[in-house]
């Protein structure tokens, strides 16, 4: 059921609808329509890049809108897709001195399309907007008007995410993955949105993982009643 809503709203995709399905379809997916779909998918994000590199869901937006939106779609884009993802790092670097957010900066950042000279600013950036609760539970403060790939203010989730997938593995990448991970829930997933897959991308990079089998065992009131 999930796949044919995919093959339904990819039909007639435009480049923002096309650029959240292909963050969610990154990796083997064992369906033989993924290939076509995908291929059409990056058609069109390719095509609705605008002149100067950027794109944009609106006909007019912030510029700071303007930059998460293409940030979101440089990344969406695979590897081989070179002409279009450098036309989106020299949009990007044109205006990395108007960058004034984390949660913005964690977005250029994680595209990949910036060198290290001028990733420097935005990490500090982002650096000096890690905050820490009493208990040492990090979080990301984002200013009053900064807003989304789709125009709407981040969640904590989707902020929390996107400083996880821009940051050097460190303890801060670390706790905020972990941070990120307590927040999930079974029913809801990380209440994101559109953003849940980068959420579980941001898991799947920055947390430790293991080939061998594991041994988990359920405690109760400090009693170990099952284990396998």
């Amino acid at each position: 059921l999930a796949w044919q809503r995919v093959v339904r709203d990819a039909r007639a995709a435009d480049a923002g609808v096309a650029a959240d399905l292909l963050v969610s379809m990154r990796g083997e997916l064992g369906l033989e329509a993924a290939g076509p779909v995908r291929t059409a998918l990056v058609r069109a994000v390719v095509d609705g890049q605008r002149a100067d590199g950027s794109w944009g869901r609106r006909p007019s937006a912030p510029l700071q809108e303007v930059l998460v939106n293409t940030a979101w779609a440089a990344r969406s884009l695979p590897e081989d897709q070179r002409a279009a993802r450098l036309r989106a790092g020299a949009a990007l670097e044109r205006y990395l001195h108007e960058v004034k957010d984390p949660y913005t900066a964690a977005l250029v950042l994680a595209t990949g399309l910036v060198d290290a000279d001028a990733a420097a600013p935005l990490l500090t950036t982002l650096g000096e907007g890690i905050r820490r609760r009493d208990d040492g539970t990090p979080w990301v403060e984002v200013p009053a008007g900064v807003v989304n790939p789709w125009g709407l203010p981040p969640v904590p989730a989707e902020v929390t995410a996107a400083a996880v997938l821009a940051l050097p593995d460190g303890p801060d990448r670390r706790d905020l993955a972990a941070a990120l991970l307590s927040g999930w829930s079974a029913v809801d997933g990380f209440r994101a949105a559109r953003a849940d897959a980068r959420a579980l991308e941001a898991l799947a990079v920055a947390l430790p993982t293991t080939t061998a089998p594991v041994t988990v065992t359920v405690l109760a009131d400090g009693e170990a009643i099952a284990s396998g």
